[in-house]
């Protein structure tokens, strides 16, 4: 196995501005003034909020690698830390739900962080096999999802990616989880079904990290990536002719296009950043991505507060979420959209701030 050294800025960098792009997501989700391709795709295709979250589980993978390969702790220390990790993850994933409404016993039990939680659990036994390996167990649970989706029905509902209120992933999360613990009545985007793709997207990651630790993260290698995630991206491209891009369903063609994505961005990264070791405003990205987990949870409970917690009162005896306060707040010489825009950039910027103070002094908060 080939030395590397301690941190790999790129995979910081690539981690710090996808969690800035999660943040913003967020942040602007609920307005209706920003340009449509920077939203989630209603269904199918492929909008930029469709790429961050896939973006950090596969970077997820890739961090993988590194953690399980640290010798200064033993097989039981590793584990039992992993699986607190992964316990704290998932409660806090359960917690962000329950306070948007904290009187009503109907939380949501998926969620994004949930999602993460449980996929580095399925994919972590093999952190330390070979990659091919972990090819091989991707690709079959890629192959299954593409053979649920195209075959198998359940009662009421025929096999049929088409359809959001009548799918086998909302059947099976209605039956197991219950539609009242659901982000609707009908489906939930991380449910129960979509850990099998998400695995298998962490498992792409975990991939190319055991790659770089074997082969060594030098040129040929970078070029091996870089062809490799054009090849993907091209095969999830002609794939999606039969099984559509779904973010929602997390479909095959869905998660080979961003696994090709990602690898992509990796390999520049990583030439440009750790091989050539160039200056960049990227670098500004680093404390980001050091504290990625902490600062993204940061920015949940403030998008909470902010929305259903802080209120101004208005001039008919009424109120307004802070949240709806500022985005009806008039900007001179600023269109309705460059108002939203603002405000999600401002929002950003402001936890890059907190990071980049954390990062000066030394904290990194792990989670």
């Amino acid at each position: 196995m080939v030395e590397l050294k301690k941190r790999i800025v790129s995979l910081d960098i690539f981690r710090g501005i996808t969690v800035a792009a999660m943040i913003f997501v967020n942040i602007t989700a609920s307005t209706d003034s920003i340009p449509y391709f920077l939203h989630h795709a209603e269904w199918e295709g492929l909008y930029f909020a469709d790429l961050v979250f896939p973006f950090f589980l596969f970077i997820g993978g890739i961090s993988m690698a590194f953690a399980f390969a640290k010798k200064n702790k033993s097989f039981k220390q590793k584990w039992s830390s992993f699986i607190f990790r992964v316990i704290v993850l998932f409660g806090l994933g359960l917690f962000l739900n329950w306070i948007w409404n904290p009187t009503s016993f109907d939380v949501r039990i998926p969620g994004i962080l949930q999602l993460i939680a449980l996929s580095s659990l399925f994919a972590a036994p093999f952190a330390k096999i070979k990659p091919k390996w972990i090819l091989l167990i991707a690709s079959t649970l890629i192959i299954l999802n593409s053979f649920i989706l195209l075959y198998m029905g359940v009662p009421d509902v025929q096999p049929d990616v088409s359809d959001y209120y009548s799918n086998i992933y909302g059947w099976v999360d209605v039956q197991v989880i219950g539609s009242n613990h659901m982000l609707t009545s009908t489906f939930d985007p991380e449910g129960i079904l979509s850990l099998i793709t998400s695995t298998a997207l962490f498992l792409l990651g975990l991939a190319l990290g055991r790659t770089l630790q074997i082969k060594g993260g030098n040129s040929t290698t970078l070029l091996i990536f870089f062809i490799t995630g054009l090849l993907t991206f091209l095969i999830g491209f002609i794939l999606s002719f039969w099984i559509p891009i779904i973010k929602q369903l997390w479909t095959s063609s869905f998660i080979l296009i961003l696994a090709g994505l990602s690898t992509i961005l990796f390999s520049i990264l990583y030439f440009y950043l750790d091989i050539n070791e160039k200056k960049s405003i990227l670098l500004a990205m680093l404390p980001l991505g050091r504290n990625a987990l902490f600062i993204y949870i940061l920015s949940m409970l403030l998008m909470i507060l902010v929305e259903g917690y802080i209120w101004i009162p208005c001039d008919d005896g009424s109120s307004i979420s802070l949240y709806e306060y500022i985005f009806s707040y008039n900007i001179p010489f600023l269109s309705s959209m460059g108002e939203q825009l603002l405000f999600g950039i401002l929002f950003v910027l402001f936890h890059i701030l907190i990071a980049t103070i954390l990062y000066y002094k030394k904290i990194y908060i792990k989670i």
